[in-house]
């Protein structure tokens, strides 16, 4: 899984300013290890075929590729879509 550099915080404006996508990486970026954690309890339950549906940055989708697991990753936020394709581009075991 890659790592993303952390952001600086935004000023707050009382305004919502940050994307969904800069929300779920500063989620990972605070709780590093949650996301393996919980995909640990459910890998042994999955086939060589996994469909992530509501994907968003591609968090399991990564961890699924990195077992060698055929990913079909699917979101729905715009930014989400364009963050997945950015990073499995070129990669064939997963379809965004």
């Amino acid at each position: 899984m890659s790592h993303r550099p952390p952001r600086p915080a935004a000023a707050n404006t009382g305004k919502h300013e940050s994307s969904l996508p800069e929300a779920l990486s500063d989620i990972e970026q605070s709780m590093p290890g949650f996301g393996r954690w919980l995909y640990g309890t459910v890998r042994q339950h999955l086939g060589e075929r996994v469909v992530d549906a509501g994907a968003g940055i591609g968090t399991y989708t990564s961890l699924l590729v990195e077992d060698g697991t055929t990913v079909a990753s699917g979101e729905y936020v715009p930014g989400c879509v364009e963050e997945l394709r950015q990073e499995f581009a070129g990669r064939p075991r997963v379809a965004v």
